[in-house]
């Protein structure tokens, strides 16, 4: 049965979820700016091998937050503009709250929250899984590395009185193919749907729902040129492919 949580109760079970996930994380919010003690548990999640996903949306993250982000092996960060929502679960429980992840809003602003479990309110949480899975799917993946880097010049540049012109940065193609070659340039490993090339989600939305709602589906062709192969989200191309990209 979901239970109401208030400012302090929703900060509560979200340590909970990080410190009990065992699989994976998720944190989605379009403001991030992560208190230093869940920083500190999720650093431990990551240390024990789990899986974090972090969504978040509006504008460019902060350097310093970036730059902390860099110290999770396991992170893979994404974003969307149009990112609204506020959830955070893991393999069990999910936390469907207005507060953002975002060290002042525990302190300064009264926040409301839901706690759904996967055993009590399987519907429910089923449900935001497979919406979670949709805005993973139409995110773009952020290289953190890049991002910091980016970033670290920005500073330099502006030391040097250098200005950076308003609206440099923007969401790009995920990869080099879409750059170059636009849209529908690659292949969904479970439909042969003609979809962008990027190794990291080589699913349509279709199919990428279907495997974050089951943590499977099945994969039956290659990402990049579409012909039967046997492929894994992991691996998500053929045996040729792989090849001619490794010369």
């Amino acid at each position: 049965m979901a239970t109401f949580l208030t400012t302090r109760g929703t900060i509560s079970e979200l340590e909970k979820i990080i410190n009990n996930a065992v699989d994976g994380v998720a944190l989605i919010s379009p403001f991030i700016k992560i208190p230093d003690s869940l920083f500190q548990n999720l650093k431990a999640a990551d240390q024990r091998g789990v899986r974090i996903s972090i969504v978040y949306g509006k504008s460019q993250l902060e350097p310093e937050t970036s730059k902390r982000l860099t110290e999770l092996r396991n992170a893979r960060l994404y974003f969307l503009e149009n990112l609204h929502a506020k959830c955070y679960f893991n393999e069990r429980s999910m936390v469907i709250t207005s507060l953002n992840l975002y060290d002042s809003s525990e302190v300064n602003n009264r926040e409301m929250g839901v706690l759904v479990t996967k055993q009590e309110d399987e519907a429910v949480y089923n449900g935001a899984i497979r919406e979670s899975g949709m805005i993973i799917a139409l995110a773009d993946r952020c290289d953190l590395s890049a991002q910091v880097a980016k970033q670290k010049k920005a500073r330099l540049r502006k030391q040097r009185g250098i200005n950076e012109p308003e609206g440099t940065w923007r969401r790009g193609p995920s990869n080099v193919f879409s750059a170059f070659f636009g849209r529908n340039n690659a292949f969904c490993i479970g439909c042969r749907t003609k979809i962008d090339f990027d190794e990291y989600r080589p699913y349509c939305v279709a199919c990428y729902a279907k495997w974050a709602h089951d943590n499977w589906q099945e994969a039956k062709y290659c990402h990049e040129c579409g012909r039967e192969s046997i492929t894994t989200i992991n691996k998500p191309r053929c045996r040729s492919c792989y090849g001619e990209a490794s010369k």
